[in-house]
């Protein structure tokens, strides 16, 4: 019976395929010659690849490749060349395997025409041809002009192999360990591909913490209570308290989305420093991707755990606390997360709705790690991860987020103008941004130190060198901020500068630290020594976490610097709501009339000693 029943779906299939070569041939015929070859192409793409190899929705035509069919990810699976009039020749086939190499993921690669269609596994950095159909042959037999030989026929049936339903579905975990690091970030298209797959994983977090974020604004308990205090802080540093409470439902919406695509890109950034670290082997055993992962799963699914994969990343959170602890330590933006024993507070309806949040939650996270399980972070560096960052988080996005974006030359020429470069004795010497947004100008002054260090002769592929590059880079670079989000994105980026250099030396020290860079959240106007306020809302780990954060930016308060610069944020005197205190604080300059900008200049200048130089960019 199985044998009839295979039989039958191979005689259905045969002249199924027939059929589509000869749609594809015949609509490509009826157009002008300079128009064959495209129509050819689309002809193709919808009656053999959607309509008959189930690709339909994951196809696109002209994009990447001339066909390209993709998995649930957004990764590329099959390539095609299509051609009209054209025989195939070598340059075409290795302009082929060059792009199937380039991209990674792609398992098999295909040259199609209207006289033949060729099937290629990609193995070993090779094309090796599966079958060639005859196309003009399959044409005559869809016309009923002559039948089909055998050979024929197991040729045609090779294009089963090319079925979605066998390409994609693989069982997990056997996904992760047969899809690890297909894809290289160290070329050209696998950056773009990463970029891609960061901002659908930032858009996907998004919707689903919205959907938190609506459940806690509900409630009155613990959850509810901590989530506006957070948000109402959130509001204040962001400057969007008024907007929020004046504003009309639509509006609000808006701002809470933008809350919440915060936390999206906190949790991304978390998870991308730690699959950068087990790619580099600075991590050991894998925790997020590879086998690790899949022993995991593997566990946690004979015990019939829930949410697994928000239990693996909690693990990886502890592990990752080894070589950097202030990444992954509970923080502003960790708002959804609730302890267990909190949920006991909860009520029944409340704590059904939050296991049906953390359901979703753990499927976003789910689909994270598979898209990021594909990349191989081993050759990357931080000029690509600045690629990277400038993708995934453009200029218009940093600033619909509340940032203050400076221009890369405007940086180049203020870090110029006080002196800040590599050709000059920049060591030993402090700088501070006391409105640091995303690290813009402490990327650069890294780099240049970085510079400075390489030009005297230290070796950054030397263990001992590249930790007093780093100590060195730690001890002088420091950034301010008021808003939670900034910081968090300028530490991710002070990092990134970084990384290459913590993998030489936990080469050789593999209980290396990497020390806690110099960004912390606070008020810069403020003077050191405000008051810590230790709600009832904060567990010990977020106590902590604020008492850390609180001291170390009043220990930056206290220093003197030889260089200040930066660009603070431009607000009209108008919308200074806190002008009471800043009488009190700066009253030589103080006139009610003064925007920001006057009193960032006035705590710059106090911050600098003796012989130190001081470069604003303001406005106004």
């Amino acid at each position: 019976m199985l044998l009839r029943s295979a039989m039958s779906s191979d005689e259905d299939f045969i002249p199924k395929v027939c059929n589509a070569f000869k749609n594809a041939v015949e609509k490509a015929s009826g157009v002008t010659l300079e128009g064959r070859e495209r129509e050819f192409r689309r002809s193709l793409a919808r009656h053999l690849f959607d309509e008959l190899l189930g690709w339909e929705g994951y196809s696109k035509v002209g994009e990447i490749y001339d066909i390209a069919c993709f998995d649930d990810e957004g990764f590329p699976l099959i390539l095609v060349e299509t051609k009209w009039g054209v025989e195939l020749t070598s340059e075409i086939k290795e302009k082929l395997r060059r792009r199937i190499e380039e991209l990674g993921s792609v398992k098999y690669g295909v040259f199609a025409s209207e006289r033949e269609f060729i099937i290629y596994v990609y193995e070993d950095y090779r094309l090796r041809d599966i079958t060639t159909v005859n196309v003009a042959e399959a044409v005559g037999v869809a016309k009923e002009e002559y039948g089909l030989s055998e050979v024929g026929k197991r040729r045609i049936l090779k294009l089963e192999t090319l079925k979605r339903e066998r390409l994609v579905w693989v069982e997990e975990p056997a996904y992760f360990k047969e899809t690890y690091k297909e894809v290289s970030v160290a070329k050209g298209e696998g950056v773009k591909l990463l970029i891609q797959n960061l901002k659908d994983i930032v858009r996907d977090l998004t919707v689903t913490l919205m959907s938190f974020f609506d459940s806690y604004w509900k409630r009155d308990d613990y959850s509810g209570k901590f989530l506006r205090r957070q948000f109402s802080d959130w509001l204040k540093h962001s400057m969007k308290d008024e907007e929020f409470n004046k504003g009309d439902e639509e509006e609000r919406q808006k701002i809470i989305e933008v809350f919440c695509r915060e936390t999206a890109y906190v949790l991304v950034g978390r998870i991308l420093f730690t699959r950068i670290c087990e790619d580099k082997e600075i991590i050991k055993p894998l925790n997020l991707s590879g086998e690790g992962l899949a022993e995991s799963l593997r566990f946690y699914e004979k015990r019939m755990w829930k949410n697994p994969y928000l239990l693996i990343f909690d693990g990886a959170r502890e592990v990752i606390k080894k070589y950097y602890s202030h990444l992954h330590e509970l923080g502003f933006f960790d708002w959804w997360w609730i302890e267990e024993v909190k949920k006991g507070t909860l009520s029944y309806d409340d704590r059904r709705v939050q296991d049906t949040l953390e359901e979703g939650l753990n499927f976003s996270v789910k689909k994270a790690l598979r898209r990021l399980n594909r990349f191989d972070f081993t050759q990357v560096d931080r000029d690509i991860l600045g690629d990277v960052y400038q993708g995934y988080l453009p200029p218009d996005e940093r600033k619909r987020l509340g940032e203050f974006y400076t221009p890369k030359e405007v940086i180049e020429y203020i870090l110029d103008a006080v002196g800040y470069k590599p050709e000059d004795e920049i060591r030993g010497k402090k700088l501070l941004d006391p409105a640091c947004g995303s690290g813009s100008f402490l990327v650069e002054a890294t780099q240049r130190l970085m510079e400075r260090y390489r030009r005297i002769g230290f070796n950054l592929k030397n263990s001992d060198d590249a930790k007093q590059i780093i100590d060195g880079c730690v001890n002088s670079i420091y950034g301010l901020d008021i808003h939670p989000f900034a910081c968090f994105i300028a530490e991710m980026n002070l990092l990134f500068q970084l990384v290459d250099l913590y993998d030489v030396v936990r080469q050789k020290d593999r209980y290396y630290e990497l020390p806690r860079l110099k960004v912390y959240r606070t008020d810069s106007l403020m003077p050191p020594g405000e008051p810590i306020e230790l709600t009832e809302f904060l567990d010990n780990s977020r106590r902590i976490m604020l008492i850390e954060q609180t001291k170390g930016a009043d220990k930056v308060k206290s220093f003197k610097f030889d260089y200040v610069v930066g660009n603070p944020p431009y607000v009209r005197q108008e919308k200074i709501s806190n002008k009471d205190v800043l009488e009190e604080i700066y009253p030589r300059v103080f006139d009610g009339r003064a925007d920001y900008c006057v009193y960032f200049i006035t705590k710059g200048l106090n911050w600098l000693n003796e012989g130190g130089k001081i470069w604003l960019y303001c406005f106004g």
